[in-house]
C-alpha cells in the first residue's frame, strides 16, 4: 500500500499566495488587452474594385482611381498589344520583361507598360506574363478588364546616416 504525501496548511496557503501574486503581476497586462476592444481597432483590407470610390471614410483602392491617380500625375503609358500570332508575341513578352525590368530596376514612376489581351490571347500568356512578373519580383501590377497595368516601385527611403551605429575592432 502506498503512501500519499499530504500537504500542511502552510504549504497550501504559500501555493495560493502565489497564484495570488502571479495574478496581480499580470492585471496590467490584462488592462492591454482590454484596451484593444474598448477603443474598437480594425484593420481593413478591401481587395481591388472596378467601381470608384464614393465612401470618403476609408481608403478603397479601385482600379478607375489608380488610373485617374495615374492621369492627374501625368505617368506616361507605354501600351503593348499582344496578338495571336505565337512567334510575335514571343517577342513582345520579351520586350515586357525588359521594360518592366527597366521600369521596377531604376525606380522610374513615371511611366506605366499596358499590356492589351485580345480575345485570342490564351490563358497561357497571360500565366506566363505573371510568371515573369513574379519572378523578377514586381510589387505594383494590375489587371483592369482585358489589360495588364506594370509601374515602378518608388525608390527606397533614404537611410539616415546618423542612426548607423560602427564597431571598430582593435586586434
Amino acid at each position: 500500500m502506498s503512501r500519499r504525501r499530504k500537504f500542511s496548511y502552510i504549504e497550501l496557503l504559500a501555493l495560493m499566495g502565489f497564484q495570488i501574486l502571479l495574478f496581480l503581476a499580470f492585471m496590467d497586462r490584462v488592462s492591454d488587452v482590454d484596451s484593444i476592444y474598448k477603443h474598437g481597432t480594425i484593420l481593413r483590407l478591401t481587395i481591388p474594385d472596378y467601381e470608384p470610390n464614393n465612401d470618403s471614410s476609408f481608403i478603397k483602392f479601385s482600379a478607375t482611381d489608380i488610373l485617374k491617380e495615374w492621369k492627374r500625375n501625368n505617368k506616361k503609358i507605354i501600351t503593348v498589344d499582344l496578338t495571336s500570332d505565337n512567334t510575335d508575341d514571343q517577342k513582345r513578352l520579351n520586350f515586357i520583361r525588359n521594360e518592366a525590368r527597366r521600369l521596377e530596376y531604376t525606380y522610374d514612376t513615371t511611366e506605366v507598360l499596358k499590356v492589351h489581351f485580345l480575345d485570342e490571347n490564351t490563358y497561357g500568356q497571360f500565366v506566363t506574363l505573371i510568371s515573369m512578373l513574379h519572378a523578377d519580383k514586381h510589387k505594383r501590377y494590375m489587371l483592369f478588364k482585358n489589360d495588364l497595368y506594370i509601374s515602378g516601385s518608388p525608390p527606397p527611403e533614404p537611410i539616415d546616416s546618423s542612426k548607423i551605429i560602427t564597431f571598430k575592432l582593435d586586434l
